[in-house]
This record gives structure tokens, C-alpha cells and sequence, in this order.
């Protein structure tokens, strides 16, 4: 059974192009807002693991995180943003992500991500 990944990103073209390095071997769902992944998980609907970006316009976030943690999300959480300040990644790591992602990054630093945060979710 393949693992479901929630993308949480804004830009269509990141997106697609996770879509397109991903496909094949997860099952994705792709959220442009948080909120939308939020009423997914509380519907029951909940992924294996995330990925999401931290920078999108309709919410924060690291706000997003909070909220998955607030439902006692426990999956593995991995964040990637443009924006890699100290700060930031201090503060995902607080929130217990399991992975920090600078964009652009290459594709097998994310294979490699994901295949930790999907071998997380097995034990």
C-alpha cells in the first residue's frame, strides 16, 4: 500500500513538480491552503506524512503546524520554504518537524527526506 503525503503549497509550479518527482510512489493530495488540509485531517482523511511550506499567504506556517499538533497530529512533518533563517528552523524544530527543506533544493535531498519522514511512520 503506498503512503499518503498532504502537500501544503502555494505555487503551482512546486507543486507540479512534486507532483511529477512523486506520483509514482505516493499517494498525493495537494492543499494550496492549510485550512483545506486541516478540514481533511478532521474529517478523518489523515496522511501518512506532510509536507508543507511555510511561507503561504492564508496561513502561517508554522500557525499550521501548531493546529496539527493542537489535534495531536503525531506524522512526520516536512517543512520546506525559500526562507531558511535561523529563527525559522529553530522554530520547526521546536514544533517537531522532522525535516527543514531550503529552496530549491535537488530531488534526491527530498527523496532522502521523505524516505526518512516515510520510515518514521513505520515504527
Amino acid at each position: 500500500m503506498r503512503q499518503k503525503i498532504y502537500v501544503i503549497e502555494d505555487n503551482e509550479i512546486f507543486s507540479q513538480a512534486i507532483l511529477g518527482v512523486l506520483a509514482r510512489d505516493f499517494e498525493l493530495a495537494v492543499f494550496s491552503d492549510p485550512k483545506a488540509a486541516l478540514t481533511a485531517i478532521d474529517a478523518g482523511r489523515t496522511p501518512d506524512f506532510i509536507v508543507a511550506d511555510i511561507n503561504i499567504p492564508s496561513m502561517d506556517g508554522f500557525v499550521f503546524i501548531e493546529e496539527l499538533r493542537a489535534r495531536r497530529f503525531s506524522q512526520p512533518i516536512v517543512v520546506v520554504s525559500g526562507f531558511a533563517t535561523p529563527g525559522a528552523l529553530l522554530r520547526a524544530f521546536e514544533l517537531g518537524v522532522t525535516d527543514f527543506l531550503e529552496k530549491p533544493f535537488g530531488i534526491e535531498r527530498f527523496r532522502r527526506a521523505l524516505a526518512r519522514a516515510g520510515r518514521l511512520t513505520e515504527l
